[in-house]
């Protein structure tokens, strides 16, 4: 199942990216930034990272600036409130100035939509098996729709943490998020929202063994909408490390 477009083809016509979005909820626009950019937002984003204490999820947030929870493969970074912007001037310019991205964004979530809803970063050192492996990587549905943006800023894949998918399981994400969601702390206090969480309640036609591992240059693009079964990876290599950006972008 082929979901590769170029940033060259995504820019001139996105029109076939848009259909390909559609159909298997998952997108890789190779070489859709410039990576001397992604440079100085790496640079950006190492500044603030050399700030945190390790295995630590920091909030720039409405009530200030807080610990959130324990990251255990390393650190990570959510801002959710636009006065701490300024601070990620880089990281967040590099979607929120990009007319190509507005336009597909838009597509899916017609304005007024909940873009840059939340930016969450994340730096992986540090190898992690069972419960200590972070919610986010575990294969999942996230508990509320979203199209995200996932940018890597270096070479990237199964060994350091690669995101991972199952192209076209969205159908099923929505529907057990839409009717059977739980609403309620479940592991690690997040939603019921893991694929293990519902195996004896849903029959799927996936099993864990059909996820897809999206390597990633620096440059490339990586769209997602949030009903797939996806997850993002962990370290297997601890001689390497992965810094990851995820934009949300929700419905209003």
């Amino acid at each position: 199942m082929t979901f590769d477009i170029s940033g060259k083809e995504f820019k001139e016509d996105n029109s076939i990216a848009k259909s390909i979005f559609s159909e298997i909820g998952v997108l890789k626009v190779i070489s859709y930034f410039d990576t001397e950019k992604l440079e100085e937002v790496k640079d950006e984003l190492t500044i603030i990272y050399n700030k945190i204490p390790d295995f630590t999820n920091v909030e720039f947030g409405f009530g200030g600036i807080k610990k959130h929870n324990a990251h255990e493969t390393g650190k990570a970074i959510r801002v959710i409130n636009p006065q701490y912007y300024p601070m990620f001037g880089k990281t967040i310019s590099l979607i929120a100035d990009d007319p190509y991205l507005d336009d597909f964004l838009n597509h899916f979530y017609p304005p007024p939509n909940r873009k840059l809803m939340q930016v969450f970063t994340t730096h992986e050192y540090k190898k992690a098996e069972g419960e200590e492996v972070p919610r986010n990587s575990w294969l999942h549905f996230d508990p509320y729709p979203a199209l995200k943006f996932a940018v890597m800023l270096q070479e990237t894949d199964e060994n350091n943490g690669t995101l991972f998918v199952i192209p076209g399981s969205h159908d099923e994400g929505k529907h057990i998020r839409e009717n059977m969601l739980e609403h309620k702390a479940n592991f690690k206090k997040g939603f019921s929202h893991r694929f293990i969480d519902y195996q004896e309640l849903f029959e799927s036609r996936y099993t864990e063994d059909d996820k897809v591992y999206i390597s990633a240059s620096p440059g490339d693009l990586l769209v997602l909408n949030t009903d797939v079964w996806h997850g993002g990876g962990v370290l297997k290599d601890e001689s390497r490390d992965r810094m990851a950006i995820y934009y949300h972008n929700r419905q209003k």
